[in-house]
């Protein structure tokens, strides 16, 4: 499993675990009474994953010898001594003093690490148990084995695949899963939960990286991702609690138009990748919510920029609820870019909000580091490149997270894609009547989108393959521009679709 869906995962099972089946949200000092799982077996559960007996044990064993100060500090009632003994029948109730204990060890900043960093240590160990026994799935799939063993062990896991249809997918794991409640030749019924198998599935299919399903929800080359802070968790703009609530004002989404004025881009591919980086980082860190700072509390927009100096510009490190806006939480992941790669010019990034961001762009340090887009960009996400800033000047700016299938290698040295030079970034040639390869897919995917069709009368096929329908396309779209229609896509009509 790649490591954001281990963080997807992570957030998935705390959100059925403790967190009221709300993406984003776990109650890391959850402490369930004395409950049995076998006769021999009657212990306490705690945690945003809900560790039962032995585990609850090993966690609290964790922060001891990693946080060992810090354990001793909050250790008031000998809970050190007890972790020498079997957790089998660990029976304290959450209201006796070693019940108040565990509950402040669990819940201080050295609990919360630990237990994010156990459930993190525990999906990789499933996984891998899980790929020996039944080889290698799509990581959806994989997420859907894990929250089973998570939930009723090895034996419930291989229960479900032995009804589950090959091969394995996300899909047909919660189908097989769906069928547990009529079938009662079992007592280890995890399909009983309903409720909390559906909201996996639907936490997977919505959060998951997901390269997944093959043969039946394979992701399409050209979806693309935003990471995106739009709204706090009452929809509105301001006054909500600080952090994400919900697990959607700063999350990833499907790329969308807003539409945008400009598209900024990176020009050092690699500065690019480690901005989106940070942006993935902070729209899966559920510390780090929506607020833009107004009705009375203009100094929350900037708490997530204080936690990013603390955390040394890394928001998956940040640990303290935080708040940012669209515009706020874009400044600030330059501002860590120039920090992390010691770039004084990005370290000073002076723009305050979307409406004078284009400033900075086009300043001297600006026009360094970035190159900025318009045309074709502005509506059409196969051609996006990871780190690309997506600003509409009166509203709103988010980050791209994905390359497009159209992405070019390269990028013009003008500034303005409106006014300069060739303007576009595809070092693309003419293409006409016989030509094949990615440029004649570009072509069509252009001339499709804006709705030209074949001498057919159907939207162009995707092929490679110029013919008699894309050359009538390319006729088509030649007319309505005012160009010479001689079939032939040449440096005028690349500039043209480009830039329309």
């Amino acid at each position: 499993m790649n490591q954001e869906n281990i963080t997807v995962l992570r957030k998935i099972l705390y959100a059925v675990e403790s967190g009221g089946q709300i993406y984003g949200r776990q109650n890391y000092a959850a402490f369930a009474g004395v409950g049995k799982n076998t006769p021999n077996e009657v212990a306490i559960t705690i945690g945003a994953g809900q560790w039962y007996g032995a585990r609850a044990r090993l966690l609290l064993q964790q922060i001891k010898n990693t946080y060992p100060t810090e354990f001793s500090r909050l250790d008031t009632a000998g809970i050190a001594a007890d972790l020498e003994k079997s957790w089998d029948r660990y029976g304290v109730t959450a209201g006796s003093t070693k019940g108040k204990c565990i509950i402040a060890i669990i819940s201080s900043d050295a609990g919360m690490k630990c237990q994010d960093n156990l459930m993190d240590k525990q999906i990789v160990e499933h996984a891998a148990s899980i790929e020996k026994t039944y080889c290698a799935m799509p990581d959806t799939a994989m997420m859907e084995c894990i929250n089973i063993v998570h939930l009723g062990g090895a034996s419930a896991l291989e229960r479900i695949l032995a009804k589950t249809a090959k091969p394995y997918t996300a899909k047909s794991i919660y189908t097989a899963l769906n069928t547990d409640p009529a079938d009662r030749s079992n007592d280890n019924q995890v399909g009983d939960y309903v409720s909390r198998q559906k909201k996996v599935y639907e936490f997977i299919a919505k959060y998951a990286d997901a390269y997944v399903d093959k043969g039946t929800q394979q992701k399409e080359k050209n979806m693309v991702r935003v990471s995106n802070c739009g709204h706090d968790e009452n929809g509105r703009y301001a006054g909500g609690k600080a952090g994400d609530q919900t697990g959607g004002e700063y999350c990833l989404k499907t790329w969308y138009s807003r539409p945008w004025d400009y598209i900024i881009r990176w020009r050092d591919e690699e500065l690019g990748n480690l901005f989106a980086d940070l942006a993935i980082e902070a729209a899966l860190n559920d510390r780090i919510g929506y607020d833009q700072g107004t009705a009375g509390n203009s100094g929350d927009r900037y708490t997530f920029r204080k936690q990013m100096q603390a955390a040394g510009w890394r928001p998956s490190i940040i640990k303290v609820a935080c708040e940012a806006d669209c515009s706020e939480s874009t400044i600030v992941l330059i501002r860590a870019v120039g920090h992390l790669k010691g770039i004084k010019e990005l370290q000073e990034c002076n723009a305050t909000y979307t409406g004078n961001m284009m400033n900075y762009f086009r300043s001297a340090a600006g026009k360094k580091y970035f190159v900025v887009l318009q045309g074709a960009y502005l509506t059409d996400p196969s051609l996006a490149r990871r780190g690309d800033i997506n600003l509409n000047v009166a509203h709103h700016v988010n980050v791209t997270v994905d390359n497009g299938g159209n992405t070019g290698n390269e990028i013009s040295d003008n500034q303005d894609t409106k006014t300069g030079g060739s303007g576009y970034m595809f070092s693309v040639g003419s293409v006409q009547n016989g030509s094949k390869g990615s440029d004649v897919k570009l072509l069509q995917r252009l001339l499709k989108s804006n709705g030209f069709r074949g001498a057919d009368g159907k939207l162009l096929t995707i092929d490679g393959d110029c013919g008699t329908n894309t050359v009538y396309a390319i006729k088509s779209y030649q007319k309505k521009k005012g160009l010479s229609a001689d079939g032939i896509a040449g440096p005028a009509t690349w500039k043209s679709i480009l830039l329309r």
